[in-house]
């Protein structure tokens, strides 16, 4: 019996990761080299108390909470895009960074989260929030949102 308890706590405590934005971005390059992207996160999920960290494949560079946007300089090329709050696996996408488009990324609250609530072990596999291409804020929705960092 010891052993199943034990087992659970593993199971659980794997899925209990902590993160924090850490360091300068690995991508500093100079401007001519890399753009500016748009990053936000907006209102509406079901976890406005947690901050959510965004960053490369190597480090997070910034914390997000609900109704806050940023502006990075990315380079240009294929980069990894990482989120991660405390507490939850992260999640991540491929992206070409491009010359030629304005490129704007929002970090919202996954759905496919809700199933950990019916299956707690799906905790420590399913990301509670999930970065995607979206589009851009325009000067409007910027009355509603604080800016928290910029490189412009």
């Amino acid at each position: 019996m010891h052993k199943i308890y034990f087992l659970f706590l593993l199971v659980f405590l794997s899925g209990c990761v902590s993160s924090s934005p850490n360091s300068e971005p690995t991508w500093l390059v100079p401007k001519s080299e890399s753009k500016d992207i748009q990053i936000y996160r907006p209102e509406g999920s079901h976890s406005r108390a947690i901050a959510v960290y965004f960053g490369s494949a190597e480090n997070y560079v910034l914390g997000l909470d609900e109704n806050q946007y940023a502006v990075l300089n990315i380079p240009y090329g294929e980069q990894t895009l990482r989120v991660q709050p405390n507490g939850s696996t992260d999640d991540s996408i491929q992206v070409v960074i491009s010359r030629d488009t304005i490129q704007c990324f929002s970090i919202r609250a996954n759905d496919a989260a809700w199933a950990a609530v019916a299956v707690p072990i799906l905790a420590a596999g399913i990301p509670s929030f999930v970065i995607a291409e979206d589009k851009c804020l325009d000067s409007q929705e910027k009355e509603n949102y604080t800016l928290i960092r910029s490189e412009l």
